[in-house]
């Protein structure tokens, strides 16, 4: 049974003897703004204007009708308010009655920011200046927003819930500044943020669900029911007392582990063993084949972490991170067993110019800068300069002992061709053709 009474609406629902009534107010309030969150109250203002009448909502974003006339030579002029009829006092109504209710939507602050306009129109669009800024403020928001979008991914131990949350405010902010998204993006970029731990589940979604037709909303849901059953249940069997299993296995009164208990309790076993082991060391009562082997040397009694050799390398990568410049540091070693040729030490002078070769090929390539040479825009570094180097080649042999013909030599039996030379003012010039790691500025080298 429903009745009228003024401004209330009462409803009754009679089951058997109990009586319950309900009494809805009807309210033309607009939503009011104090100053915060001008997105939320201007989605809000929008749909309730257009709810109460939808011309108010024409004249707030065109503007009101003005009546005009039109004079006998064409010309269109404002009619004065004597000579309004019952149109025209409609037309300037309906400007009147968005004014008011703008008016009743904000408070006194905001009041004084737009005062002085006479429009509804003016109103609205002064609010918007206020605060959403320019047409420059409102692209470097939304360039703002599209970076953090784009750069938006799920932190480590973080639940779906605030996942969400976070990414939500992103797109409500873009959907303010009227760029959306459709359901199948925000689906694929959600996928795409979650972390490791989700990999499977993003897997099965993406095969056994159509990611065209899912909505925002759906995902949400399937996220949560997962993280629910699985997620969360997984990190708490993580933390594992191995004192309180031992005691419940000796404990008569105790049943048989589950399975999961079990394996964690057979993993934690197999750690105390392996740190057992490495805790004796280098106990000479082990045979060879029973001690651990180091990865990286084949060398027994340590683990690769602790290998000595590998340590060594770590460090002298650190120092050229540190910014030094180890110039005859590097290990020759390799280089320099290959240009001692396959007879064990025959061949010497070949050896030699091909020593000299590959140390050139090092220099010009990646090292012009760190030795002060003196490089062109073009690669080339005098021939003179480079035999002054304090420096060694592959073959042990000084590069100082060197000179001008044995460059010539190490060229010309160059088969890649990776030198090129040129003769200026009697002064001899070379430059490597490929491979630069440094900045060199030059059209006619070659990159590789």
């Amino acid at each position: 049974m429903v009745n009228k009474l003024g401004g209330k609406i009462l409803m009754e629902n009679t089951v058997g003897s109990n009586t319950v009534a309900y009494t809805l107010r009807q309210s033309n309030r607009p939503p009011f703004f104090n100053g915060k969150y001008y997105n939320y109250w201007k989605e809000r203002m929008k749909f309730f204007v257009q709810s109460v009448d939808y011309n108010l909502w024409k004249i707030i974003i065109n503007g009101p009708q003005i009546p005009t006339k039109t004079g006998g030579d064409g010309v269109v002029t404002p009619k004065t308010e004597a000579e309004w009829n019952e149109d025209d006092k409609k037309k300037v109504e309906l400007n009147a009655k968005a004014v008011n209710m703008l008016y009743c939507a904000i408070n006194l602050e905001e009041y004084q920011k737009i005062s002085r306009c006479k429009t509804a129109k003016e109103i609205w669009d002064k609010l918007q200046v206020i605060h959403e800024g320019t047409t420059q403020v409102k692209e470097m928001r939304i360039d703002m927003l599209r970076k953090e979008y784009e750069m938006f991914s799920m932190k480590e131990k973080e639940s779906i819930d605030d996942m969400f949350e976070r990414f939500s405010i992103i797109i409500n902010s873009l959907d303010a500044m009227e760029i959306t998204h459709s359901e199948e993006m925000l689906v694929r970029k959600v996928l795409r943020s979650l972390t490791k731990e989700w990999k499977t589940k993003v897997t099965v979604i993406s095969k056994s669900s159509n990611l065209s037709q899912m909505t925002y909303d759906e995902l949400r849901e399937k996220l949560l029911a997962y993280e629910i059953i699985h997620i969360k249940n997984d990190t708490k069997k993580k933390v594992v007392n191995l004192k309180s299993y031992t005691e419940s296995l000796d404990d008569e009164s105790s049943d048989c582990l589950s399975d999961d208990d079990f394996v964690v309790f057979v993993r934690e076993l197999r750690k105390m063993m392996r740190l057992k082991e490495r805790s004796k060391g280098g106990n000479s009562k082990e045979s060879k084949k029973d001690k651990v082997i180091c990865r990286n040397c084949r060398e027994v009694e340590h683990y690769k972490y602790d290998c000595p050799k590998l340590k060594k390398e770590d460090k002298s990568r650190k120092d050229k991170k540190k910014g030094l410049k180890p110039i005859a540091s590097f290990d020759m070693r390799n280089d320099r067993d290959r240009t001692r040729g396959c007879d064990g030490g025959g061949s010497f002078g070949k050896d030699k110019i091909d020593a000299l070769s590959r140390l050139l090929t090092r220099i010009l390539r990646h090292m012009a800068s760190e030795l002060n040479l003196d490089m062109r825009s073009d690669g080339y570094v005098k021939v003179n300069d480079l035999l002054k180097l304090n420096m060694k080649t592959f073959a042990n042999i000084p590069l100082r002992s060197h000179n001008i013909d044995d460059v010539r030599e190490a060229v010309r039996k160059d088969n890649k061709q990776r030198f090129s030379l040129i003769e200026e003012n009697g002064k001899l010039l070379i430059r490597a053709n490929q491979g630069h790691t440094i900045s060199v500025n030059y059209s006619v080298l070659v990159e590789c």
